[in-house]
């Protein structure tokens, strides 16, 4: 299986699928980054984990017709339970082959939600008879300490790692958290050359880039910024010129600030003032002020929004 690298974009998951102007969206992000990751909990103010795939159904029917068939689709499938994130898988599954998708496919899986450390490789075995694609997971620790009891658990132990980068559905994590905890997976993966360890945080990104790729959320707004500096099969053509990455890094660094408060409304309330979202999401008005001197600093428009 080839590994997963480069520029994958959380894509932003309005709660109305229709509310969003896909195309202009899907057309502003094709020519730079390399995955397309759904993951409809990140963006809802809800209790993570549950029946996903209903959403996600609805807002790929939506994504369809635009979809360029180059990035990979990366769909995130954790549930309450490792039956309800099967179940996930099934229905996902059962959608994208009756309409015969051209996209290189990926699971992702957040398996602390819902999972302990002790047999998490026994598991994705059990998953691998469910799906000839591969799996990608996902360390949050954040996240994660939302629905788990204090004192438990919210990293994936570095032994585990070792053993799930040996599995061969399992082509990588994204990782949240600090650098000594990603550079003991780093080394926990090493010799593993399609096992990839991609960044989760965008600050630290910036701080401490990595050299297999990025998940990031802004890429949403500014996608040709974050090819500028992230390696990848699709990355943009500035990559080169000193000039341009330091510009991209000083706007991005701008942008991270910005969302810091509260990401994923930020970059829905973004995606408003850009045209490419209906509705805007409910903020207080001094962050929202905020955001809005941000984007005309940074220099982008306030087109009329044609949601889809």
């Amino acid at each position: 299986m080839e590994p997963v690298r480069g520029l994958i974009c959380r894509i932003a998951l309005p709660a109305d699928p229709q509310a969003m102007d896909w195309a202009s969206l899907l057309n502003r992000l094709a020519p730079h980054v390399d995955g397309l990751l759904l993951d409809h909990d990140y963006w809802q103010d809800r209790h993570p984990g549950g029946d996903v795939a209903p959403a996600l159904i609805a807002a790929i029917d939506r994504m369809l017709p635009h979809l360029p068939p180059e990035p990979a689709l990366l769909l995130h499938i954790s549930g309450r339970n490792r039956d309800q994130t099967g179940a996930n898988l099934d229905q996902l599954q059962a959608f994208l082959n009756a309409r015969a998708i051209r996209q290189r496919l990926i699971w992702v899986d957040l398996p602390l939600l819902y999972h302990s450390n002790r047999g998490l490789p026994g598991l994705y075995r059990e998953l691998r008879h469910l799906t000839e694609q591969p799996l990608l997971l996902e360390n949050d620790p954040d996240r994660v300490r939302r629905v788990k009891p204090l004192g438990r658990r919210s990293n994936i132990r570095t032994q585990i790692v070792k053993s799930l980068a040996r599995e061969q559905s399992v082509v990588g994590l994204i990782h949240h958290g600090d650098l000594s905890r990603a550079l003991n997976y780093s080394r926990a993966a090493a010799g593993n050359r399609r096992f990839t360890l991609l960044d989760g945080s965008e600050p630290h990104f910036l701080d401490y880039p990595s050299t297999s790729g990025l998940v990031s959320i802004s890429a949403n707004l500014l996608p040709d910024l974050w090819a500028r500096l992230v390696p990848g099969a699709r990355a943009g053509a500035g990559r080169a010129d000193p000039t341009a990455q330091y510009q991209a890094l000083r706007r991005l660094r701008q942008l991270s600030q910005a969302l810091a408060a509260d990401p994923a409304a930020g970059v829905l309330h973004l995606l408003f003032l850009d045209g490419v979202l209906r509705q805007p999401p409910s903020l207080p008005p001094a962050q929202a002020g905020a955001l809005e001197q941000l984007w005309r600093e940074l220099g982008q428009p306030k087109p009329t929004c044609t949601a889809s």
